[in-house]
């Protein structure tokens, strides 16, 4: 049974890893007093865990190997999300009409050289920071969505963007000991001038100050980049796109 939560969210019983700590930040961030943030019980026989629904994107922690799959398939269809994470094992079980599979890539983070004088932004202007993200994600025509979301999670110390010339990164969350940075970009004119290599490994170099572990993941074609900065690889999961 998958069951909407209405109230006694007992955040420590929530899966450890990636996807239950992206649940715990979207908690922190809207609690279960708004609409388009909704959270969901999992229990099935041999299967438990929790989901969430934030606008159109959607993740699912659970533990178990004994998956009705059918049950998931409707939760997925019923939900609208245009993506939805979930771990691989149970995302190689489901088909859903209408949605394709995506792989991605988890890396943790490396150490590496980075102008120790370099001005980062912690606190940029988020106009500034849509104009390079819409140069590198298919994001130009969800300004407003986009704008709403980061403007909250920022309010409630959720998330913080980082801008160091014409690149930009984020920090989804940081949960558990554990940083997920995503929307990585760098304005087209800078491309290739080694900004993210030097943003990325100042990220780490604060992280790790503070005893946290920074991660991120990727899709294949980013893959050999990432590599290139002595990133390690450390899981591969699945993620259901709306096509």
């Amino acid at each position: 049974m998958i069951k909407q939560i209405g109230e006694n969210f007992d955040l420590n019983k929530i899966p450890n890893g990636h996807y239950g700590r992206r649940i715990k930040a979207w908690f922190s961030a809207y609690g279960l007093k708004y609409d388009f943030c909704r959270f969901y019980e999992i229990r099935q026989e041999s299967a438990f865990g929790y989901a969430a629904i934030l606008n159109s994107s959607a993740v699912i922690a659970v533990e178990g190997n004994g998956f009705d799959a059918e049950e998931f398939e409707f939760f997925v269809m019923s939900g609208g999300a245009q993506s939805v994470e979930m771990p691989r094992i149970l995302a190689e079980r489901l088909k859903v009409p209408g949605y394709r599979p995506i792989e991605r890539i988890f890396f943790y983070f490396a150490p590496g050289e980075y102008p120790k004088d370099m001005a980062v932004e912690k606190n940029p202007r988020l106009d500034e920071v849509f104009n390079i993200l819409k140069q590198g994600f298919p994001i130009e025509d969800n300004y407003a969505l986009w704008l709403t979301e980061t403007s909250h999670r920022i309010r409630h110390g959720i998330s913080r963007i980082y801008l160091y010339k014409d690149t930009t990164a984020e920090l989804c969350f940081k949960v558990d000991g554990y940083a997920f940075f995503g929307q990585i970009a760098t304005s087209l004119q800078s491309r290739g001038k080694g900004q993210a290599r030097e943003l990325l490994y100042w990220l780490e170099n604060r992280m790790s100050a503070l005893g946290i572990k920074p991660y991120l993941c990727a899709k294949p074609e980013r893959e050999s980049f990432y590599r290139s900065l002595g990133f390690c690889e450390f899981d591969r999961d699945i993620v259901l796109e709306h096509i």
